[in-house]
Formats: C-alpha cells, sequence, structure tokens
C-alpha cells in the first residue's frame, strides 16, 4: 500500500501535467467541436478520439454497435438511423494489479444547432470569446470526451501507473437512445466504478437521475377546403388541446417529487420538441405529429411511463371526441 507522501508526490505530478498538457487539451476540444459530431454523423469525431488515445500510448477498441446483438437485451432501444461507421471508442490503461478499477465515460455526439440565425456565429467554430469556447456540444458534451483523454495523456506524461484498470469511453447514441453505453457495457467493459463526465462543470457530482422517454402522438383528423373548415376536424387543432393535457401530467410530477429530486428546481419536465402536419394554409390538415421527450420521477418505470402517456392521451382524446383518432407511440 503506498503511504502517504507518495500518494501527495503522485497526485502533484499529475497535476504539472494536466497543466503543460493545457493548451494541448484545449485544441482537441476545438477540433472535437468542428467534427460536428451530430446524431449519425459520429466518425470524424471518433477518428480523432482515437487518435489522441494512440498518443497517449493506448490502443483504441473501435467498433461498431451491434442491434441484432443487443436487441434482446434490457435498455436496448430502436433508432432511426442506422449504426454502421459510427463507432464507439474505448482505452484501457492496464493497472498494475491489486487496485480497483474505473470507468470514465463521455458521449460524443450532439444535438444539430438550430437555427443558424440564433447563433452570433458559425456553431461549429470552436472559437475562443473571452475566455469561453463557443460551437455546437462544446459543453455537453465534447468538454467531457476531451476531459478524460486530457487525464490519459497526463497519467503517460507524469509516469504514473495505476493499480486498478482505467477504462475510457467516447460513446454514441447519449443524445436519444443509449445504446452506445449499452453496447460497451456487452462488450465485457465492467469497473468497480463509473464516472459518467457530461455537461455539469465543476462543484459537484450527479448521483441520480430521472427517467427519459421519447414518445410521439399522432392525430388523424379529416381535410376540407379552408373556406368550408367546419366540415373538416383540424388535426393540429387538436394536437394544441393534446399538449396541455400532458402538462397538466408533467405539473403533477413535480408537485411531489420525492428526495434527492426535492432539492431540485422541476425536476421532471415535459418538451414538446417537433411538431408537423398539414400541407398548405387553405386545407384544414388531416394528418399530425408531436414529437416530445419526457423526463419522469422514480419508481415509474419505462414502460409505466408509457402507460401513463398513453392513457393521458386517451382521456383526453375522449373528452373531446376524438378517440380512436389517435396513436401514441
Amino acid at each position: 500500500m503506498e503511504d502517504a507522501s507518495s500518494g501527495s508526490l503522485a497526485r502533484a505530478a499529475l497535476f504539472q501535467a494536466l497543466d503543460r498538457r493545457w493548451d494541448a487539451h484545449l485544441d482537441t476540444l476545438r477540433a472535437l467541436v468542428r467534427a460536428r459530431s451530430t446524431q449519425g454523423e459520429e466518425a470524424a469525431a471518433q477518428r480523432l478520439v482515437a487518435l489522441r488515445l494512440r498518443e497517449a500510448g493506448i490502443e483504441p477498441d473501435v467498433f461498431d454497435v451491434d442491434p441484432a446483438g443487443l436487441a434482446h437485451l434490457p435498455g436496448w432501444v430502436d433508432g432511426p438511423l442506422d449504426f454502421a461507421g459510427r463507432p464507439n471508442v474505448v482505452g484501457t490503461l492496464r493497472g498494475t494489479g491489486g487496485g480497483r478499477s474505473l470507468i470514465l465515460a463521455a458521449h460524443v455526439d450532439s444535438v444539430a444547432p438550430g437555427p443558424p440565425e440564433l447563433w452570433r456565429g458559425d456553431p461549429w467554430s470552436g472559437e475562443v470569446d473571452g475566455g469561453r469556447l463557443l460551437g455546437r456540444g462544446s459543453w455537453d458534451d465534447k468538454a467531457g470526451v476531451a476531459a478524460i483523454l486530457w487525464i490519459a495523456g497526463a497519467i503517460g506524461d507524469a509516469g504514473l501507473r495505476l493499480r486498478g484498470d482505467l477504462i475510457l469511453q467516447s460513446v454514441i447514441e447519449e443524445e436519444s437512445s443509449g445504446v452506445g453505453t449499452l453496447a460497451c457495457s456487452a462488450r465485457g467493459y465492467r469497473a468497480d466504478a463509473a464516472v459518467v463526465v457530461d455537461g455539469r462543470g465543476p462543484g459537484g457530482a450527479v448521483v441520480a437521475h430521472c427517467g427519459q422517454l421519447w414518445f410521439r402522438v399522432t392525430v388523424r383528423g379529416r381535410t376540407a377546403a379552408a373556406v368550408e373548415s367546419r366540415r373538416g376536424r383540424n388535426a393540429i387543432d387538436h394536437l394544441a388541446t393534446q399538449l396541455r393535457g400532458l402538462r397538466e401530467m408533467e405539473r403533477a410530477f413535480d408537485r411531489r417529487p420525492e428526495p434527492p429530486f426535492d432539492a431540485v428546481e422541476h425536476p421532471f419536465q415535459l418538451n414538446a420538441g417537433v411538431i408537423a402536419g398539414g400541407a398548405t394554409p387553405t386545407t384544414v390538415p388531416g394528418l399530425a405529429s408531436l414529437d416530445c421527450h419526457l423526463v419522469f420521477p422514480p419508481p415509474l418505470t419505462l414502460e409505466g411511463a408509457r402507460s401513463l402517456v398513453r392513457r393521458r392521451v386517451a382521456e383526453t382524446a375522449a373528452l373531446e371526441g376524438w378517440a380512436g383518432d389517435l396513436h401514441a407511440s
């Protein structure tokens, strides 16, 4: 067992190595932002991650998510995109033995930047302005990916030998399903503990997490000409009614949060993210859909949350006389 003095020396050497690597760390973070790794386009960023691991003396394991091999596992979620050419990257720094193992995990995918006119500059610039790095994904979670690479390089520079294995994971699919992490676990990457480095900044760790559900409400109405709109059934109008009902469900969640979520303002949330429907302003829309993201409380399970949403949608539809014309999935 190492004594306190040797432990202090090792920590000091590590922090000095981190300081020396600061400029290189910032360059890696900027390059990751510029790689534009939105969902489905993660390959370029993952090539950079693999390169940085090799430079740190760690041979990366680069592998695609395999739906056929994972679909039977709890936690698998079918996604809209193919997984080919969108690899996870994992590097393992082998310990000398006798120590506990640790996973440091971060996700390389980011959401789309949205309307460019809402940005003050290029959302993929990676520029530093006034001490802040600008660009989509720089906080969530390119900073996390860059941080674990920074740590890996600094450990090597400091000449430290860890007793336990340190497993570094850069995964895809965090923004929608989490199956990138599931694929790492199924591949055999397990440890005594894991830290997910994800867009929180300094000051504390998240020790509990709500459940999350994506769902779509689809409404079938009846088309008509705008000048005879009363003869139709406006699917978009009814989606607005459905959203009000779902907001009531969200408020009910927030009225009774259990610890530790009672310490968080609005821990359970509903986001109406995408609405689609209609063809022209001169026609009553006969079909419309609403895509939502729900953050729900424990002990509600994923299937329980699905059932709750379906029940709420059905109740709202029945009150409005739309029963049989809706589908929640």
